[in-house]
């Protein structure tokens, strides 16, 4: 599986979160709403490649996240993440956004065997989730699709929610992962 900067900044790039917004509306919603919880947060814009951007997320944290990246793509796209130890906490903050926003969001996972296999403390499984937030309820919170597969003593594959136009539904039931 090929990662983002070769997992060079895991945990953080093990989970991405995306908006489907523009950039400026992410981050004055995303403060209003941290700010409605009684959590003053300062911005800082960040205006470097991606891996300089990234550098400015630790220290990681096992408490309360204290640092968030919000960073425009060259799509419609705006990608997310945070310090937390164990990874980026995308699929709530995506989720919810999704609805403060009234945009889709999406929540990306991908651990890979071998970064897993350099790790000798809170080791987790090898895994690649797929997780879509609609702007409205669905019928699990408001996922609107998620895929799934991930490495306990087997592979497991999982779906869940609407099957969307870009999949390809055929790949599900190959015998080979």
């Amino acid at each position: 599986m090929k990662l983002l900067y070769d997992d060079q900044y895991a945990p953080i790039t093990s989970r991405i979160g995306f908006l489907a917004a523009e950039h400026h509306r992410v981050v004055e919603t995303y403060l209003a709403w941290m700010s409605g919880l009684n959590k003053k947060l300062t911005t800082e814009p960040v205006i470097a490649p991606l891996g300089d951007a990234l550098e400015k997320v630790p220290p990681l944290t096992t408490r309360e996240r204290r640092r968030f990246l919000f960073v425009p793509t060259s799509s419609q796209w705006v990608a997310y993440f945070d310090n937390g130890r164990l990874g980026t906490e995308a699929p709530t903050v995506m989720g919810h956004l999704a609805k403060l926003l009234s945009c889709r969001s999406v929540s990306i996972l991908a651990i890979s065997k071998e970064r897993e296999a350099r790790r000798s403390a809170a080791r987790r499984r090898e895994a690649a989730i797929f997780e879509l937030f609609e702007p409205h309820d669905t019928d699990w919170l408001n996922v609107g699709r998620s895929i799934g597969m991930m490495y306990d003593d087997k592979w497991i594959f999982e779906l869940g929610g609407t099957q969307q136009p870009f999949e390809e539904p055929e790949n599900y039931t190959k015998p080979v992962i």
